[in-house]
């Protein structure tokens, strides 16, 4: 019975020790800045330090050009977002503006026709209303224009956030793979402590 009860007891030890051999990264991508394990948001200084030697190689050029992109990125997104809801405001307003033109142009018409009798006000009021509501005509357009323009910008900003955000990415991963590490995990005959550097 004391023989079963130290193979779980060891067999639960395992399993832990197991368990705790997780890879934590030393460092992570936030955003456009490299933050440490703890928490610690790294300075420029740092960050050129950090990127200068990963495994023979100096990364601070390409860190600091997919930042770069990454913002210029986030700067049409937001903007051609901005530029789209302005052009979806005109065309609506334009709409609005042939609307309101038809109806004061049809009325207009009608009551000036009328003294001519039944279809000379129905020929003035189809002509008034006509004449509205083109009024309205070039605004819709540039509305039309100026929110195709703010659509294809926006979309146009999407990809560099995603491809300069996943260099960045694979940057920092780099340098994780090659920080010095202390673990503890399961080997075959029993637990093991290993420095990875």
């Amino acid at each position: 019975m004391k023989k079963i009860v130290l193979i779980l007891i060891l067999a639960a030890l395992s399993l832990t020790a197991s368990a705790q051999y997780v890879q934590v990264p030393t460092a992570r991508r936030s955003g456009g800045s490299i933050k440490m394990a703890d928490g610690h948001k790294l300075s420029k200084a740092e960050v050129n330090a950090l990127l200068a030697d990963i495994d023979g190689t100096d990364y601070t050029q390409q860190w600091y050009r997919s930042r770069g992109w990454r913002t210029a990125g986030i700067v049409m997104t937001s903007a051609g977002a901005g530029v789209a809801v302005g052009g979806a405001v005109t065309l609506v307003v334009g709409l609005v503006t042939s609307a309101i033109g038809a109806a004061a142009g049809a009325t207009a018409g009608a009551i000036v026709g009328s003294i001519g009798g039944q279809e000379t006000a129905n020929e003035a009021a189809n002509q008034g209303a006509n004449q509205g509501a083109e009024a309205g005509t070039p605004i819709i357009n540039a509305g039309i224009i100026v929110m195709g323009v703010g659509l294809a910008t926006h979309v146009a900003g999407i990809p560099l956030i995603i491809v300069n955000s996943v260099k960045m990415s694979k940057i920092v991963d780099k340098y994780n793979e090659h920080a010095v590490r202390l673990q503890l995990g399961s080997t075959p005959s029993g637990v093991g402590l290993s420095l990875n550097f």
